[in-house]
């Protein structure tokens, strides 16, 4: 049985002008780590808001656990939510905020506080109980507001872009965190993020939406590898799949992909001139910006050419480069969605 679903999900705006949700069906399966990912304005925060509860859709159906909450409020749905603000008292102690739930719910001062003890042990911030949110790290308050939602003992977790307000190096330390967390309590979890490096980190399936709609639901590798339009082929990935018109379709291929002829081993290749116009190097690796020829319309194209690449390639040049046949992928160049492969690319 899914642990949340929603059929048919709308939720319009503005009177009726604005589809912030436009007939979403999704499901999660239990102990999922569900990932909802996609740009601003997407609707992947409504989502969640709808799931939760502090939105009623225009029109579809919210089930937790095989039943319909669609008209039910948040507290009624053993649902706990975390926003990005982390929402924590200021004058309550670490211990008050993490308790705060389960007193308003009426809960036995003793247990409430050994339910607090045994999260606060599960996220490492025992030794913080005492002290107030102005005393922690952005870290701390996040795991602060995760205990608080943990000790109510929700059926899914919805996390609505938790690290957002923490600087890069801690949000990949407290994406690491999050991820061995949920394992550890195997409870189900949708995330939104509009981070594709912690959708592909977290994420057992990614849930892409863009104008309101679920463009594709896969796990990371799928939707990474097997775009299902090229809206999702070009918002993954850093940088993005490259596209070539060719004859009616797009010719999609990802950076890391495009090398140097010579690098590129076996017969069941494509082969095109690159013009150099810059190169980047970060990481180790090159960054070579150039426009392809001779497969279809001269295309702006970026080849990413890790450290173990060697050849040499310098800017305002034009090098022969080559993509392995395997990792072509083809889009109807009107729809923009995933199709077979139509046309015939050079070798």
């Amino acid at each position: 049985m899914s642990v949340v679903e929603v059929r048919g999900l709308r939720k319009d705006f503005d009177s009726g002008r604005v589809h912030a949700l436009d007939g979403i069906d999704l499901a999660t399966t239990e102990g999922e780590y569900l990932v909802l990912l996609g740009p601003s304005g997407c609707g992947k925060t409504t989502l969640l808001r709808t799931v939760a509860g502090l939105e009623r859709p225009t029109a579809g159906d919210v089930l937790i656990g095989g039943r319909v909450v669609t008209g039910l409020p948040p507290r009624a749905r053993k649902i706990a939510m975390v926003f990005q603000s982390y929402a924590l008292y200021p004058h309550k102690t670490v211990q008050q905020n993490i308790v705060f739930p389960l007193k308003a719910s009426g809960m036995d001062r003793a247990e409430r506080l050994q339910k607090a003890r045994w999260a606060a042990d599960l996220l490492t911030i025992g030794h913080l109980l005492s002290r107030k949110p102005r005393q922690l790290s952005g870290g701390e308050r996040q795991r602060v507001a995760l205990a608080r939602a943990l000790v109510r003992e929700p059926t899914v977790f919805l996390l609505d872009e938790p690290l957002s307000n923490l600087d890069a190096k801690l949000r990949a330390s407290a994406r690491d965190e999050l991820k061995s967390f949920q394992q550890r309590v195997g409870t189900t979890t949708i995330y939104v993020t509009h981070d594709q490096a912690e959708a592909m980190g977290l994420g057992d399936r990614i849930a892409v939406l863009y104008e309101g709609r679920v463009r594709q639901v896969g796990g990371p590798v799928e939707v990474y590898d097997h775009p299902a339009d090229t809206f999702v082929a070009t918002f993954i990935g850093s940088p993005p799949m490259n596209l070539v018109p060719v004859d009616g379709q797009l010719v999609g291929f990802r950076p890391e992909h495009l090398q140097p002829a010579e690098d590129v081993r076996g017969a069941d290749r494509t082969t095109m001139p690159l013009h150099v116009d810059r190169i980047e190097y970060l990481s180790g690796d090159r960054h070579v910006y150039g426009t392809v020829t001779d497969i279809g319309e001269p295309t702006r194209v970026i080849a990413r050419l890790p450290a173990t690449v060697t050849t040499p390639v310098s800017a305002g040049e034009t090098h022969k480069f080559a993509v392995a046949a395997d990792r072509l992928r083809f889009f109807d160049a009107e729809t923009g969605r995933s199709t077979a492969a139509d046309v015939r690319l050079g070798g």
